[in-house]
């Protein structure tokens, strides 16, 4: 006989769990940001299978540091600093900007700009035959002999100018990533830097371009559209993008100073521009119940044979994500990648159980994402109530809203971060011998580049308290009792689970043994 029986429970137990925890609060496993492990703890009793863990039936997903270095992250920083802290990001009104806050990072509301790779040059330049180039200038540099020291000698190194347009320069091609506040992180194809602003002893303000770092405000660029297609560009000091002296056709640093939104010498227009092949967005799918088991022998589907559901996907700039692939080639190859939110049930036990009343006892380690290497990537960690939290200065930090808005997923309700957990489960089978395939619900994120491969293994979260079972044959099975042994994080405490009984299709509580003195 195949009994189909699923056990679950969404949001109303993750909320009984979170009004549980709000007023038992336990020291012993209190650990702001775990870095240790659970040790399992285990029962002397037989079954066909021991323990099963994240590792055993998921290796083909086993992190390989070997093959992971950090040479994407750490790509040097400009030689001299800004002068000036940053300054607060004013949410002033820009009556010029005609755009609107995105609601999710896809291509089906991603401005023209974004979706482009363009060349911009002053509108007030002689048939457009310069544009600006974020090329590799050292300091100290003569751009331009028939321009004033004071407008062609480069004070920073890397200082962007009003270059000749250029088939080889792929610095001079430009893409600008809308931020939350709808204000544009501004790259270039050709080494991945990024438009930003320093203190100038001479032109008020220098643009150059820097390695994006997702600290710095002045990175941030406010576009004001204009009509015919222009516009300027400001900056946090509310100074706009120019040439240094107006010299409009010759090869001058470009700066940023006070300029109406109108001033001709701060308008800007697309050159030329070459469209980007954005990363189709899976579709958003529903999590079904495990899959009915056929026979005594069938464990049921393994972690890596799992169906998955897509509760969401986003687009992520390839500037925000540390590849092990240099940040150049990610802008020619990959501009965008992809992160994809999975729901699966993780198998964690699969057992022939005996029958005739006898109660199975099963200690499982449930290990928690590898957050480490989540942080490294993404700048990005899963907290213990499975959402994301963002590293505060890090490379996604100006995206996160459109992130959360893409994966469908709400804002943490919590600081700690997700480790691992140890469980243990104790079923009576009161029926005939039988297998019991059981399963946690898995958040999985997987990071992708447009191509289709893989930055890393997928970012697993494991929610023991949203569970699903199957079994097959004469099993008339009682969840007796359930306990977390461990936790190396205190949002999971030592709670004790109603007892649920799987019979006839259907799940009995027994609430007169909800008691903890029961559970010796």
């Amino acid at each position: 006989m195949n009994v189909n029986h699923g056990m679950s429970c969404g949001c109303g137990c993750q909320q009984g769990k979170e009004e549980y925890n709000d007023y038992h609060v336990s020291n012993e496993y209190r650990d702001e940001n775990p870095s240790t492990t659970c040790n399992s703890q285990q029962g002397n009793y037989e079954y066909e299978q021991s323990k099963e863990t994240y590792n055993n039936d998921y290796q083909s997903y086993e992190y390989n540091q070997q093959n992971y270095n950090t040479c994407g992250r750490n790509q040097g920083t400009m030689e001299q600093e800004s002068m000036q802290k940053d300054r607060n990001w004013e949410n002033a009104n820009y009556s010029g900007y005609d755009g609107c806050s995105p609601n999710q990072l896809n291509a089906l509301n991603l401005p023209d700009e974004s979706t482009r790779f363009q060349k911009i040059t002053n509108v007030n330049t002689r048939d457009s035959h310069r544009v600006l180039d974020m090329m590799d200038v050292p300091s100290g540099t003569r751009l331009d002999t028939r321009v004033p020291p004071i407008c062609s000698q480069t004070e920073f190194t890397n200082t962007v100018s009003n270059e000749l347009v250029s088939t080889n320069h792929d610095t001079q091609f430009l893409i600008f990533y809308q931020t939350d506040d709808s204000s544009f992180i501004i790259g270039n194809r050709g080494n991945g830097r990024v438009l930003d602003v320093f203190p100038s002893n001479r032109n008020g303000y220098t643009i150059v371009s820097n390695v994006y770092s997702g600290s710095r405000n002045n990175q941030r660029f406010r576009m004001n559209k204009a009509s015919n297609n222009q516009f300027s560009l400001q900056t946090i000091f509310k100074d706009r993008v120019n040439i240094c002296g107006h010299i409009h056709n010759f090869n001058a640093i470009i700066t940023a100073t006070t300029l109406g939104e109108n001033d001709s010498n701060a308008l800007f227009q697309v050159q030329s521009s070459t469209n980007i092949t954005l990363p189709t967005l899976p579709p958003r799918t529903t999590l079904e119940p495990p899959r009915a088991l056929t026979n005594i022998n069938d464990t049921g589907d393994s972690p890596a044979q799992a169906p998955r559901a897509v509760e969401g996907s986003v687009l992520i700039p390839a500037i925000a994500v540390n590849d092990v692939i240099p940040v150049a080639q990610r802008m020619q190859e990959s501009p965008y990648y992809v992160l994809t939110y999975n729901t699966y049930w993780h198998r964690v036990i699969s057992a022939i159980l005996p029958g005739s009343g006898q109660t199975t006892r099963f200690d499982v380690n449930l290990p928690g994402p590898n957050q480490s290497t989540m942080v490294d990537v993404l700048d990005t960690a899963i907290t213990a109530d499975f959402r994301l939290q963002f590293v505060g200065s890090g490379r996604t930090n100006v995206f996160q809203q459109q992130i959360r808005n893409g994966l469908n997923i709400l804002n943490s309700t919590t600081s700690h971060r997700l480790g691992d957990e140890t469980r243990n489960w104790d079923f009576t089978n009161r029926g005939a011998q039988g297998r019991l395939a059981f399963f946690v619900k898995a958040h999985e994120f997987v990071l992708t580049r447009a191509n289709g491969t893989r930055v890393s293994d997928p970012w697993v979260a494991l929610d023991p308290n949203v569970t699903a079972a199957q079994t097959f044959g004469g099993v008339l099975l009682t969840l007796e009792k359930e306990k977390i042994v461990c936790a190396s994080n205190s949002y999971n405490l030592s709670v004790w689970k109603t007892p649920m009984e799987i019979k006839n299709g259907k799940i009995y509580t027994k609430n007169e043994w909800n008691t903890k003195p029961n559970y010796k």
